[in-house]
């Protein structure tokens, strides 16, 4: 079987800081906090990116200084953003470990997407139904901005 070429599309999301001192949350959803680009020492702007529901995360390597390493990088993978991955070889590797499951079908991965954000210092890859939301929030800090995120 013909597998199709994957493609990261950027996906416009607000412009990250460099360091975006990221923060997730992953309870029934999954909440990434990172700095935004353009805030000043008086009234940083933190992102509250949030997944309704998620299927799978991963996070950690590789840093910016890796990026080259990772699986998509040939693919259009670039520093600091979001990106949206076209035939993504990761909802293929959940397909075929589920296959080991009695009632599995393929169609049950029809409506998973891929999601990636590429910070300095990790990577993210998030497999999801729903596209993340994106909230830009005046805070003095990551967990400040989820806590302003959570009651607003």
């Amino acid at each position: 079987m013909f597998a199709a070429t994957p493609k990261c599309r950027s996906i416009g999301a607000p412009a990250m800081a460099v360091p975006p001192e990221p923060l997730l949350v992953a309870e029934h959803a999954l909440r990434i906090v990172y700095r935004a680009s353009g805030g000043s020492a008086e009234e940083e702007k933190w992102v509250v990116a949030k997944f309704s529901g998620f299927a799978h995360f991963r996070h950690g390597y590789p840093n910016d200084e890796a990026l080259g390493a990772h699986p998509l990088a040939k693919h259009g993978l670039k520093f600091y953003d979001v990106f949206e991955v076209d035939h993504s070889p990761l909802i293929e590797e959940m397909k075929k470990r589920n296959r080991i499951h009695p009632r599995h079908s393929d169609a049950l991965f029809a409506n998973h997407r891929h999601w990636v954000f590429t910070f300095q210092d990790e990577t993210l890859d998030v497999i999801s139904r729903d596209a993340p939301t994106f909230e830009v929030i005046s805070a003095m800090s990551a967990s400040d901005a989820l806590q302003k995120q959570k009651t607003a």
